[in-house]
């Protein structure tokens, strides 16, 4: 509380002063997310580090937005993040969003070269997380995880002990984490598709990562979560909230690769434990040596005791006080906050000296965190130890924990969820039909990039729609505009939670392949599925009529299309180590139809030898190729056939819908998995 008027004017030009420094400037921020993290970690970090500006700041929350600009002006405001990553005067970005939104804000900044420091966790799963990582390493930019008790003093004195052996061997890591916080609502952070998790990915992930940075890697997680309250009150005491679908408390016993063994509990529901608001931490370190501890309320000091000896309070050594080259007064602040504003030192630090990048977390960092956070949660789930050289981020699909007193699970609650989230990717599942016909979406694609050929007509319409409700962004790629937009205009109808984006393109001539592939990769630092749709057929194709022109036609859509495709997305592919194609090929591929036609039957064959080949080749760069081979498909293409199928058999037929399931099962397979081809026909069709 100011003293008075001209106090508060004072220190509003010296937020003004700080945040917008006249000169040597070197990285200028921009902050998505303005809300309470911010304010109390990042802007004061900003303050204090000469080498830094704030020049735009985003938020949906108009209100806070117009707040913020006061407090911390002059800054340029928006509501849409994409307006932050494009904008050239933006250096670095802070992520402080809920959880559900750091994967597509990331990208955006990645993609428009940004620096990124995103809060913790990365994403709504370890797949998230890992995907982020992937994409961060390729981007060559400088990125971090806002893990920001790594800065406390206290905590990077223990590191130098470890790393000194001064410990001796390490046995055994203690971690205990309590807070007394209300039983009301969280908001969003209590529900799987915003959070993700709870306790568990709101504090104790914290636990895990200096876990690791002191102790080493972690081999094997046995864990136990509960959740002790609905959370049904809002704070206000009357308005109600659907009831949280996550932990309240967490525990973990852990084998770390170094032999040593760990245990972890933490909840923000512990009476007794407010503490002036930063609860009671306890981390411990045990060696063949000495036993060293951490504690929040008093990062100045450590705990330290050798055998026969009490534990006694050691003085962190000055040189440990502050992050070297930081301008930081220790001795000004509450000691358990102003550590905080060293970690955006050490990001700008990264960002202006290459040397200092290895001293900071890193989406790796956050990655290998999230990973034990979910390995913990299927080891409750499951009832067992999980090792994490062997689980599997791609299939875990996190659950709703058991009520104290309960002895069935919390159901998920049915409520509103904000636009344009990022929602956990899933392995895919049989689609259901909602009430209204369509398929309901699990999101499976989320965060997801994929071209489809042939996008306005047939088996790429269907492909695109099917994309496009699991939330995937796809650039659908055709010779007619207006078709295109048709199927844009129906993905909307439909509410599809992702995106298409029409691209008029002639797959048989190489320079529009090229131009439009170009400026695809322009705006997409990753594209991860291109399925080659687009196809045709003519209607004079036995061998006996069929013309040159005819056959040069045939060729260039289905088998010279697909290579230049290929050859415009390998590249990207290959510098990414990963990446899908999908074939949209044919029986006709497999033995000779006369009522395919010779030109088409080769050009069929052409693209499958042409799949199985590059496969072959590319299998070592992490690039996985699949040949779909379908029957009869109730498709325009069947309207060129000499005489015109009946309506009944058309029915009999395979329809569009059918391979965008198939081609969706295949894209949602986890990156171990490669279908080198596949058959599928109408029951009614012989093969053989």
């Amino acid at each position: 509380m100011f003293s008075s008027l001209a106090d508060k004017q004072t220190e509003d030009q010296n937020i003004t002063k700080e945040l917008h420094p006249e000169s040597g400037v070197q990285v200028r921020f921009g902050i998505i997310g303005v809300g309470a993290v911010a304010a109390f970690h990042h802007i004061p970090g900003i303050r204090v580090d000469p080498r830094a500006s704030l020049v735009a700041i985003c938020d949906p929350n108009q209100q806070l937005l117009d707040q913020r600009a006061k407090e911390w002006g002059p800054v340029k405001t928006t509501t849409n993040y994409e307006d932050i990553a494009n904008n050239p005067d933006v250096d670095a970005v802070i992520i402080a969003t809920p959880n559900n939104t750091h994967v597509n804000i990331a990208l955006a900044c990645l993609k428009k070269g940004k620096h990124v420091m995103a809060e913790k966790p990365l994403g709504v799963s370890a797949k998230e997380a890992l995907l982020l990582q992937r994409e961060a390493d390729a981007s060559g930019v400088v990125h971090m995880t806002a893990f920001t008790y790594r800065y406390a003093p206290s905590m990077r004195y223990l590191k130098h002990l470890v790393s000194e052996g001064k410990l001796g061997q390490l046995r055994h890591f203690r971690s205990q984490r309590f807070l007394d916080w209300a039983e009301t609502s969280w908001g969003w952070r209590q529900y799987n598709a915003t959070a993700g998790a709870g306790n568990i990915y709101d504090m104790t992930i914290h636990r895990i990562d200096f876990a690791q940075y002191l102790m080493g890697s972690i081999k094997s997680v046995s864990g136990k979560v509960k959740q002790f309250v609905p959370r049904t009150k809002q704070p206000n005491g009357t308005d109600t909230a659907a009831p949280s679908e996550v932990d309240d408390w967490t525990s973990l016993i852990v084998d770390f690769e170094n032999g040593a063994t760990g245990v972890f509990e933490g909840s923000t529901l512990m009476k007794g434990h407010h503490n002036d608001g930063f609860g009671y931490e306890w981390a411990e370190i045990n060696g063949s040596e000495a036993s060293a501890v951490y504690q929040l309320k008093d990062p100045y000091h450590i705990m330290m005791g050798k055998h026969m000896e009490s534990l006694q309070k050691v003085a962190v050594p000055p040189e440990f006080l502050v992050v070297e080259g930081s301008p930081r007064k220790p001795e000004e602040g509450v000691p358990s906050t102003v550590f905080r504003y060293d970690q955006l030192y050490a990001f700008v630090s990264a960002i202006v000296d290459k040397s200092a990048r290895s001293k900071i977390p890193t989406f790796k960092d956050g990655a290998s965190a999230q990973m034990v956070a979910d390995a913990a949660l299927l080891s409750d789930k499951e009832r067992r130890w999980v090792d994490l050289a062997t689980f599997d981020a791609e299939k875990f699909q996190h659950s709703t924990p058991t009520i104290v007193g309960s002895t069935q699970q919390a159901q998920p609650a049915q409520h509103a969820q904000p636009s344009q989230q990022a929602q956990p990717a899933q392995q895919a599942q049989p689609a259901q039909q909602s009430s209204s016909g369509q398929l309901a979406s699990k999101n499976l694609m989320s965060g997801k990039v994929a071209i489809v050929t042939g996008g306005g007509t047939g088996i790429g319409r269907a492909v695109a729609l099917r994309f496009a409700a699991e939330g995937a962004k796809a650039y659908i790629l055709g010779r007619r505009a207006e078709v295109l937009q048709e199927v844009v205009d129906e993905s909307k109808k439909n509410k599809n939670s992702g995106e298409l984006l029409p691209l008029s393109c002639d797959v048989g001539d190489e320079k529009s392949v090229s131009e439009v592939f170009k400026k695809i990769l322009s705006q997409e630092s990753v594209v991860d599925v291109l399925v080659n749709s687009a196809g045709t057929n003519i209607a004079q194709r036995s061998s006996d009529v069929l013309s040159p022109a005819d056959y040069r036609s045939v060729m260039a859509a289905n088998v010279d299309g697909a290579f230049y495709c290929i050859h415009a997305v390998l590249p990207s592919m290959k510098k990414h180590k990963q990446g899908l194609i999908i074939n949209i090929s044919s029986v006709a591929a497999l033995r000779g139809l006369p009522l395919a036609g010779a030109a088409y039957c080769a050009s069929k064959a052409a693209m499958s030898a042409l799949g199985s080949t590059i496969a072959s080749e590319q299998y070592v760069n992490g690039i996985r190729v699949t040949n779909i081979c379908p029957g009869e498909v109730n498709t325009p293409i069947i309207d060129r056939r000499a005489v015109p199928d009946s309506a009944e058999k058309r029915a009999l037929m395979l329809q569009a819908e059918d391979l965008a399931e198939t081609v969706l099962l295949v894209a949602t397979l986890p990156p171990r998995v490669e279908i080198n081809e596949i058959v599928i026909k109408p029951t009614t069709q012989n093969f053989f």
